[in-house]
């Protein structure tokens, strides 16, 4: 196992990676609620592993200027 001062060395890393990760997968799922099809948004709820009733929600937090959505999206 690797040691303590190892792991606090590889943290600042690890965050970044997952922050960029993140903004990502909110780019993505802003473009296609902006594109709001039916079918998105059900692929989007089962995607996400959410109902369909937070991804509409997420479309109204965008079209009020809230993003990335009150709740991250993984």
């Amino acid at each position: 196992m690797a040691a303590n001062t190892d792991l606090w060395a590889k943290l600042p890393d690890a965050i970044s990676e997952v922050r960029a990760s993140q903004q990502k997968v909110d780019d993505i799922v802003a473009a296609l609620l902006d594109r709001r099809r039916r079918g998105d948004i059900d692929r989007l709820a089962e995607m996400l592993d959410v109902d369909r009733k937070t991804i509409y929600r997420w479309a109204r937090d965008l079209d009020e200027g809230i993003w990335p959505p009150r709740r991250r999206l993984s």
